[in-house]
């Protein structure tokens, strides 16, 4: 939040809103969920930090990468918004598609991902 109060004072045309995104695994103890073959259910949330409100929320039966809930992720970030997420979604074709439909994000990238990409819509840090 501070970091965000110093961006708004030195720019102030700056009003762009960050939105960090995780998910979280969680097990499943009921037996209800264990007879339907449910052990754990994925979590994956975010936070505009502008506001102070949770974005939608999903809720996934079983793993899965991050980025393969790509299209949940993209209607997390409105429009003014940068979206901060973990290598847990650092996949190309996540990132294509943030790219591609124009929404601002920030991407810790894997040890091992090239880095042989377009530079007009892309800037690795």
């Amino acid at each position: 939040m501070e970091l965000v109060e110093r961006l708004k004072r030195q720019h102030p045309a700056t009003d762009q809103m960050l939105i960090p995104i995780d998910s979280t695994v969680i097990s499943l103890t009921s037996k209800l969920f264990w007879e339907q073959e449910y052990h754990q259910v994925k979590l994956l949330n975010g936070i505009n930090l502008g506001q102070g409100n949770p974005t939608e929320c999903l809720i996934h039966f079983g793993q899965g990468q991050d980025a393969r809930f790509a299209e949940t992720v993209h209607s997390m970030i409105p429009e003014n918004g940068v979206g901060v997420m973990d290598r847990g979604f650092a996949s190309w074709e996540f990132l294509d598609e943030l790219s591609l439909t124009q929404t601002h994000f920030v991407v810790r990238i894997k040890n091992n991902m090239k880095t042989e990409l377009d530079h007009r819509r892309y800037r690795v840090v």
